[in-house]
């Protein structure tokens, strides 16, 4: 069991963190690149979703540290409103 969830945590970690960053990566490159409002809604809204689904990748990443009794806090500041912000505009 816990073979598994080693061979899960190593997985998930590489083969889903990496492109999801790449993906919040380009969006960033992309927003850099273009003035077109509708690019520009479209791009922070992948954008958005990638950064939700890599918080639920950290979060199980953290479970399972969790339950390894490995876990150390990792406290970082962040905006709240832009948070809600992000979550409005992916549901809208």
């Amino acid at each position: 069991m816990e073979q598994n969830l080693h061979m899960l945590t190593t997985t998930v970690s590489h083969e889903m963190r990496l492109p999801l960053d790449s993906v919040i990566s380009m969006c960033r490159v992309i927003l850099a690149a273009t003035t077109n409002k509708q690019i520009i809604e479209l791009v922070k809204s992948i954008q958005s979703a990638a950064k939700i689904l890599l918080y639920r990748v950290n979060d199980l990443l953290d479970s399972s540290t969790m339950e390894k009794g490995t876990f150390t806090k990792n406290a970082k500041i962040f905006d709240v409103v832009e948070s809600i912000a992000e979550i409005v505009s992916i549901n809208s």
